[in-house]
């Protein structure tokens, strides 16, 4: 049954409501079987109830989905030069990521990152980083190459060398909004903060994936960075403990919704 207009039932005695823009606004009823047309997406992570309640999607594995809360999957893919992540690093992703002043459905805050492969290359991956980062067709071209069944929900994050890194002062980049991110993988440690340089940038980058340009206040000139936190840019190193969380205008966006990139959606 294909919803065309308000008010429509449902086969289990139920209706849809679609708004102004033909989004699904209201459903009712207790079986929703049998309605195709605007997926129900209760937390905004571009991942649709039902796949989340069954645990899969197009075939890929979504462990501990849960439709009332924000969950980011994550496929790590290592340069063959490249030290894996620890557990340690692991653990604070996960930490940073479930901290987060993001609002669910189920009234907790946080995003649940889910770490699910990590793959190694049988070459090197040494990279510049690109002129235009708001699309990096290599790292889409990448994504395609590696992510089979997954793909639009599962997020990689390649990890190996960027030639130019000092010249260009960067750790990484990532699509904003997309799925990939190229990480340099040297790990830097501070003395001012217990997070090093890589959980860091995969921070940083994996928020240009989910929040793509500001709707509000953002960076001077500079939709893709925020004034201050984890989206933001930090360049001393005395001011990183201070700009561990998210920007208001960042954490109402992502309380909202994940981005969608038109771009990787022709990927998949």
């Amino acid at each position: 049954m294909t919803v065309v207009g308000p008010g429509i039932p449902t086969p289990n005695g139920g209706t849809v409501t679609l708004d102004e823009n033909g989004d699904l606004e209201t459903m009712t009823g207790n079986d929703k079987t049998g309605v195709s047309g605007p997926s129900i997406d209760s937390d905004g992570d571009r991942i649709p109830d039902d796949a989340e309640n069954e645990k899969v999607f197009d075939g890929a594995i979504l462990s501990n989905a849960d439709p009332t809360q924000k969950d980011l999957y994550v496929v790590f893919f290592y340069s063959n030069d490249s030290e894996r992540l620890t557990d340690t690093e692991k653990r604070q992703l996960r930490s940073i990521w479930g901290s987060m002043n993001v609002s669910n459905p189920n009234g907790e805050s946080g995003i649940n990152l889910h770490i699910v492969e990590e793959r190694r290359a049988q070459h090197e991956f040494s990279r510049q980083y690109p002129e235009n980062v708001s699309h990096s067709s290599e790292l889409a071209d990448t994504y395609d190459e590696y992510i089979d069944n997954g793909c639009s929900v599962y997020h990689l994050v390649i990890l190996g060398e960027i030639e130019n890194r000092e010249s260009v002062n960067v750790g990484g980049w990532g699509d904003g909004p997309g799925l990939a991110t190229y990480v340099d993988h040297e790990n830097t440690r501070y003395s001012s903060t217990e997070y090093g340089s890589r959980v860091r940038t995969i921070t940083h980058e994996l928020l240009h994936n989910v929040v793509g340009p500001i709707n509000g206040s953002h960076a001077p000139n500079d939709p893709k960075h925020s004034k201050q936190g984890w989206l933001g840019i930090v360049e001393h190193e005395r001011d990183l403990p201070k700009n561990e969380a998210l920007h208001p205008a960042v954490a109402s966006q992502l309380s909202d919704d994940f981005a969608e990139s038109p771009y990787y959606r022709q990927i998949c």
